[in-house]
């Protein structure tokens, strides 16, 4: 990677969606039940700021564990981790939280240092200023060579836009759900709030994970997100493994696709506690493999 960063494209939209958050799962002979932890990183808000953090990782503790470690770096901020034993762990752990601890005076040392250059660039000739602007202009999009180091932000490219057979878009990934109507929706819930208010908190959450509302609009999925949400802080936190136990499969990978969901909206962060406590429960009864379907399947809740 070429060190004179100025020479690249900066990315148009290069703000996170959601808080950046690595989830570390330990995946081992002397951990049969597997082992969760969860970081966040709230002060990495962009792209850029996510390979830095990546380009360290990989030099100090990924490349040297090559094959004993994995993670899937998703659109949404979300990391997802898997480690074959404790120390390579450890090793993860003790480095995401010194990162923590230094980006903090690092991020406002280069607050410092950019407000002092723009001062300094704002006394420059506005021609030049002009010519500099067009001709970084000219480097978006970027065009993928080989012999060009100019790829800072590789882990957004699209690679298969440079394959020539590469014929599918992105709608025909996802696979064909019903049309929801928000009435639908709105009826459901209503149901579901029936059933809490009666205290039947775990044949709500039942009722809601069944059939959730794929085909709806974001408006109406958002309206059943906080009742799912809702009801599962009404469940007792002596119930909560009990009650995970009662689900089938697919009502548990459903319900682990709304906890992640929940986490990364406004209004679920409010709720953060029980939804990670709800999420290190729901890993333990159904193991790790409900994340790799949370990551694969396509129908977005």
């Amino acid at each position: 990677m070429a060190s004179n960063k100025e020479d690249y494209p900066v990315p148009e939209q290069d703000e996170l969606e959601n808080d950046f958050r690595i989830t570390l799962v330990v995946q081992s002979k002397e951990i049969p039940d597997g082992e969760l932890h969860e970081r966040f990183l709230s002060n990495i808000s962009t792209f850029t700021g996510m390979n830095q953090f990546f380009d360290i990782f990989d030099e100090k503790v990924a490349y040297p564990n090559e094959g004993q470690l994995k993670y899937e770096v998703g659109s949404d901020g979300l990391v997802v981790m898997l480690v074959t034993n404790r120390d390579i762990r450890d090793q993860c752990l003790d480095f995401i939280d010194k990162y923590i601890e230094d980006i903090e005076p690092k991020k406002l040392a280069k607050g410092e240092d950019e407000q002092a250059e723009t001062s300094s660039n704002d006394s420059e000739n506005d021609s030049d200023h002009t010519e500099r602007v067009s001709s970084k202009k000219t480097l978006s999009p970027p065009l993928y060579d080989k012999s060009d180091e100019a790829m800072e932000d590789w882990r957004r490219i699209d690679i298969d836009a440079y394959d020539p057979d590469f014929t599918l878009r992105p709608e025909e990934l996802q696979p064909a759900v019903p049309e929801v109507p928000t009435e639908v929706v709105e009826q459901k819930v209503q149901q579901a709030r029936t059933l809490v208010s009666q205290g039947k908190a775990i044949d709500a959450l039942k009722f809601l994970l069944q059939d959730p509302p794929y085909g709806a609009d974001s408006v109406a999925k958002d309206i059943y997100l906080l009742q799912v949400v809702e009801t599962l802080s009404s469940v007792k936190q002596s119930d909560i493994s009990s009650t995970i136990g009662e689900l089938d499969a697919d009502q548990q990978d459903v319900l682990v696709k709304y906890l992640y969901k929940g986490m990364g909206s406004g209004e679920g962060r409010k709720q953060s506690g029980i939804l990670l406590n709800w999420f290190d429960k729901t890993i333990e009864v159904a193991g790790e493999g409900s994340i790799v379907r949370y990551l694969s399947d396509k129908r977005f809740v």
